[in-house]
C-alpha cells in the first residue's frame, strides 16, 4: 500500500501497474477520479494491518484543477482526511475501501458554502 502511495505522490501512475491487480475492486473511488492528478499528495499518519488487510490514515492535499469531481475546476487547494483499507493478495492490491471527508473537500474547493455563511 505504501508503495502505491509513493507512486501517486511521485506522479508516476505507470508504477501502479506493478502494485495493483488488474482485477482491483475499488469501493472508494469517485467516478472518474484519477489519484495521479498532478500535485495530489498523500501525507501518511498511521499504517497498521492484520492478515491480508492494510489500513492507512492519511491527509490528501492538492488543487482542484479538473472537472473530475463532477463540477468545474475552481483552482482552489484542498486538504482532506482519508482512511484507506486494502486487501493485499500475492503482493498486489486487490481490493480497496476509502473513507474521506467529501463535505470538507466540496467546501474547500468552493462548490458548497459553509452553513450560516
Amino acid at each position: 500500500m505504501l508503495a502505491a502511495i509513493d507512486a501517486v505522490n511521485a506522479g508516476h501512475p505507470d508504477s501502479l501497474d506493478d502494485l495493483v491487480s488488474v482485477d482491483l475492486v475499488d469501493h472508494g473511488a469517485l467516478r472518474g477520479e484519477n489519484a495521479c492528478t498532478a500535485g495530489v499528495r498523500y501525507e501518511v499518519h498511521d499504517v497498521f494491518g492484520s492478515g491480508d488487510r492494510v489500513a492507512v490514515r492519511a491527509t490528501v492535499r492538492g488543487l482542484h484543477t479538473s472537472g473530475r469531481l463532477g463540477f468545474a475546476a475552481t483552482g482552489r487547494p484542498f486538504a482532506v482526511a482519508t482512511m484507506h483499507i486494502c486487501r493485499v493478495t500475492g503482493g498486489l492490491l486487490t481490493e480497496h475501501w476509502c473513507v474521506r471527508d467529501d463535505m470538507t473537500l466540496l467546501r474547500q474547493v468552493g462548490v458548497l458554502t459553509n452553513p450560516g455563511g
